[in-house]
């Protein structure tokens, strides 16, 4: 948890889990769904008087809330929006944003009882997950919120449903949206045949995830990947990619690493980068 706690948005729902729970969720994901749900718990106060004052929509049980929040935040995602407008003539609305009516239709979660209309829509977007950008205008209130909530969307979809949301085909072919990556992260650390298509194209994108569930077999992989980009010039060794050696950590890594170390045929680069990994996973049989 030490990483989760480095950081203010999941210290807060650490802090939080930990108030109502006096325990802590063991992984990443279920700590963002409890800290989204508390938010979908706790409206924003003024949007509330707002509210009082000129009543419109209906209540929502936190969950529906969730559901609700999910849909928005792949509708903006998926769709390049940078916001929500919430007037009801989309003539109302910037240029890079959507509008209520667009997001409202149907059920949610496959749940006949949890409506997406405009009522359902409005209700979501005044919870504490959404802050106002500028007149009737409101987008989520932290970027990581929506990544998580677009991909809890998508997660039971076909795959090649979700590898053509994920890509787009560039000068070099298709490639991962890199504005895409962390929802892509956090599909593959919930499925594995997602995984195994990122890890052979873009393996870097993972170390964005929540590597600390992932199986032992599953790291190994990812050590594997990353370091046959590297020594293929495929992936600059950055600063960013250094951050996320510790959390490479596995039983197996000595073995992966140690070629690397010996081996004076490698490159520079994976060297460098096998010397960088094993001090940050403390491999000690290397020493």
């Amino acid at each position: 948890m030490g990483p989760l706690a480095a950081k203010p948005i999941t210290l807060q729902f650490l802090l939080g889990a930990y108030r109502e729970m006096a325990d802590l969720p063991k992984s990443r994901a279920a700590l963002y769904e409890r800290g989204c749900l508390d938010l979908c718990r706790e409206p924003d106060r003024e949007r509330r008087e707002q509210q009082a004052r000129r009543p419109s929509g209906r209540d929502l049980e936190p969950k529906a809330c969730l559901a609700v929040a999910s849909r928005i935040a792949a509708a903006m995602l998926f769709g390049n929006r940078a916001a929500v407008t919430v007037g009801d003539e989309a003539d109302d609305a910037h240029l890079e944003d959507i509008v209520v009516p667009d997001l409202a239709g149907g059920e949610e979660g496959g749940d006949p009882s949890v409506r997406g209309g405009t009522d359902e829509i409005r209700t979501a977007l005044r919870g504490g997950l959404f802050v106002a950008r500028g007149r009737g205008r409101l987008s989520f209130a932290h970027r990581s919120y929506a990544e998580f909530l677009a991909a809890r969307y998508v997660l039971k979809a076909p795959v090649e449903q979700i590898k053509s949301l994920l890509t787009d085909s560039g000068s070099k072919g298709p490639g991962l949206v890199p504005q895409l990556w962390e929802v892509a992260a956090w599909l593959a650390g919930a499925r594995e045949d997602l995984f195994s298509w990122i890890v052979s194209t873009e393996p870097e994108v993972l170390l964005r995830g929540d590597t600390a569930t992932l199986h032992p077999e599953l790291l190994a992989r990812l050590v594997a990947a990353v370091l046959t980009r590297l020594e293929a010039d495929e992936l600059p060794e950055t600063w960013e990619l250094r951050d996320a050696y510790p959390r490479l950590a596995h039983a197996g890594l000595a073995g992966q690493l140690e070629p690397f170390l010996l081996g004076k045929a490698k490159k520079v680069g994976p060297r460098r980068a096998a010397i960088y990994m094993a001090e940050a996973c403390r491999v000690v049989a290397l020493q």
